[in-house]
Parts: C-alpha cells; sequence; structure tokens
C-alpha cells in the first residue's frame, strides 16, 4: 500500500481523535462518552469508527508502527482505522462463508494490507460485524417519506414519557388479520424500563436469570506486520460458539439501529430471537427495520408479539405501528379501523390517528 492511499484512508480532518477513542474506552464518565458518541454523529466515517474500535477495547497502540511509517503522529485522526480492520477480515476470510452459509458479504471496503497486530494482541468480532443473510442482505429501503428515522422514535420516546401521568386505562382490540381481532392480554404488566441511546428497552436482567445471547464470533490474532494479504500466513483465525451478555448484545444492537443501519441491525435482533423468540426488545425493533424495508406483513407479525408479551411496554408504540403498516400496504379499511381505535383511547397516538382520519 503506498502513502498516498494511506493518506487517503487516513487524511487528517475535523472529527474523533486518538484521544477521543482511548478516553471512550477507558472512561467511566457517561457525560464524556456521550460528548464522544456527538462529535461522531457529524460523520459515518466516525460513527463507524467509533463502532469498529469498540472490538478493539478502544486500545490503540496498534496504531505504533503506521506512527512511525507514515505520518507524524501530531497530524493523526484515526477514524477510520475500525473500518479498516473489519474490511481486512471480511476480505481475506468471509467470502468463502458467503457462498456456504447462504450470506452476503454486507462490506465495501477494500484494503490492500493488514494493520499489525501487537504478538499478544486478539481481535475478536461477531458475525454480524461482518456478514449478514442474504435474505436481509437483499432487502431495500423503502423511500425516506415512507420510513420512520430513530431520531422520530426517540423523539416519540421522551413525548411517551412526559404524556403519561398514569397506565393506559384501556387499550383497543388489535387486528391481526382482515376479519380475525382478539383483546390484548389481561393480566399484563408494565416492565422495569432502561434507555440506551434514548431508545426504550426492557431491562430483562430484572425477569431472567443472568441472560445471555448466543452468537458465532471470529478471532483474529498473530502478527501480520503490514504484510500483503496474500502472505498474511501469519494470521491465526478462530470461529467459535459463545454467549454474550444481553444487556451488551442488545446494547450494541440498538445503537446500530441509530445509526440507521437497518440491515446490520435486523440481522442481531433475530439473533436474540433466535434465544429468546418473545424478546419484547427485540420483536418491537426488528418490526421497525422490516418497516423501513416495507416488509409489512411482517413487521405486523413482530409488533403483535410485542402485544401477545407479558409486558405493556410498547403497546401503544406497537399498535400504531400495526396500524400504519396496514396503510402502508394499501390495506386502508383495516388501517382506518385501527386509526378509529386508537383515536377513542386516551392514548399518545390519539390525535395522530384523528389526523390520519381526516386525511
Amino acid at each position: 500500500m503506498s502513502s498516498n492511499r494511506l493518506h487517503k484512508i487516513f487524511n487528517p480532518r475535523k472529527g474523533l481523535s486518538r484521544n477521543d477513542l482511548h478516553s471512550y474506552g477507558k472512561s467511566n464518565d457517561q457525560n464524556l462518552k456521550n460528548d464522544i458518541e456527538q462529535k461522531a454523529m457529524s460523520s459515518s466515517f466516525d460513527q463507524d469508527a467509533l463502532e469498529g474500535w469498540s472490538e478493539l477495547s478502544y486500545d490503540t497502540s496498534a496504531l505504533q508502527n503506521l506512527d512511525k511509517t507514515y505520518f507524524q503522529p501530531s497530524n493523526l485522526t484515526w477514524y477510520l482505522v475500525g473500518i479498516a480492520t473489519i474490511g481486512i477480515v471480511v476480505i481475506i476470510y468471509l467470502n468463502p462463508f458467503a457462498t456456504n452459509n447462504n450470506t452476503t458479504n454486507s462490506s465495501n471496503d477494500s484494503i490492500d494490507e493488514i494493520i499489525s497486530l501487537n504478538e499478544n494482541q486478539e481481535i475478536v468480532l461477531e458475525e454480524t460485524d461482518l456478514i449478514v443473510p442474504s435474505k436481509i442482505e437483499n432487502m431495500h429501503v423503502v423511500s425516506e417519506k415512507k420510513q420512520i428515522q430513530p431520531e422520530k422514535i426517540k423523539e416519540e420516546f421522551s413525548e411517551i414519557l412526559s404524556f403519561h401521568t398514569n397506565d393506559l386505562e384501556e387499550l383497543p382490540a388489535v387486528e391481526l388479520k382482515d376479519n380475525d381481532t382478539r383483546t390484548i392480554l389481561n393480566n399484563r404488566k408494565t416492565a422495569k424500563e432502561i434507555y440506551l441511546y434514548d431508545l426504550k428497552l426492557i431491562d430483562y436482567r430484572a425477569y431472567r436469570s443472568k441472560p445471555t445471547v448466543k452468537t458465532k464470533q471470529v478471532i483474529l490474532s498473530g502478527t501480520p506486520a503490514n504484510m500483503e494479504i496474500k502472505n498474511s500466513d501469519d494470521v491465526l483465525v478462530t470461529w467459535k460458539i459463545t454467549d454474550i451478555p444481553y444487556i451488551d448484545y442488545i446494547k450494541k444492537s440498538v445503537r446500530i439501529f441509530g445509526r440507521e443501519n437497518f440491515k446490520k441491525a435486523l440481522s442481531r435482533f433475530e439473533i436474540i430471537l433466535d434465544s429468546y423468540p418473545t424478546d419484547v426488545n427485540a420483536n418491537f425493533y426488528s418490526g421497525l427495520c422490516l418497516f423501513n424495508f416495507g416488509e409489512y406483513k411482517n413487521a405486523i407479525e413482530s409488533f403483535s408479539k410485542c402485544i401477545d408479551s407479558p409486558f405493556t411496554n410498547f403497546d401503544e408504540e406497537s399498535l400504531w405501528m400495526i396500524a400504519m403498516c396496514h396503510e402502508n400496504d394499501g390495506n386502508q379499511t383495516v388501517s382506518k379501523k385501527l386509526f378509529k381505535q386508537i383515536a377513542d383511547t386516551k392514548g399518545y397516538y390519539a390525535s395522530q390517528a384523528k389526523g390520519m382520519l381526516n386525511q
């Protein structure tokens, strides 16, 4: 790789600095972390880098060799190294898996050399960091006008919190099919909630004993030392099935969703559902992803599972989204019936439902 190409990849710019990455990984100050996240939001490169460096625990020591070879340290901005690292693994090791496991490479990176790893250093990546199932890869987002963006969801969550002083006294019937209605289950309760990246979640740590998510990881280790890919025999690659704490897995998943990477997010939510088919968090956010792909029937199924659950936390949002799915799918007979039911309640979406009826 030429120094010119390296300059293009690591071109100095106003963005995340190496110190930002280091501070983000080492600090327990949530305000500082939030400031760095906001800084990263100004650039999709910085957002991906912040995510990519999480796989290295924000250890920037791997950059020391590049410091000496190509740049003056005072001029460095290493916001793209996380992407490069992941791209390398995709190119070298995952193309065969794409054919054998009915998966598609989701990375567009093209890196000619391997960034040096220290002798005892390992990169641990999840399968979803590199590839997504072909059925998801082949989905395409609908027009922006028909999407519901993460920022809109965050705004509504905040407004719903302010709107309600008590639990809803009444919830409407849920229509799953044209001639099939049923009421929301009795004896349900509001679960303990947490907010991660301003997105609402049920805190399942209060209801499951040490919840984990079973996933596949690839471990990359060795000392390639800027070797050409074709000569990088010193790199040891190991695949393993492992259990990741649920809270860690869902946190990363909603962060990816919040960055509008709906394909990668959906693949992660489906992995959660493999372990917990009735998980409200995964069903709700996978429903939002499917909605943005125009997969309305599948989205309705996901949102309906939220209302079938023992917890009421996402009932309002799920019922509204079911109505919107029918509306966008051209089934206005059902959507108007649902909008009428919503409008007759005292819920947050009542006024919006009336607006839909008056269109």
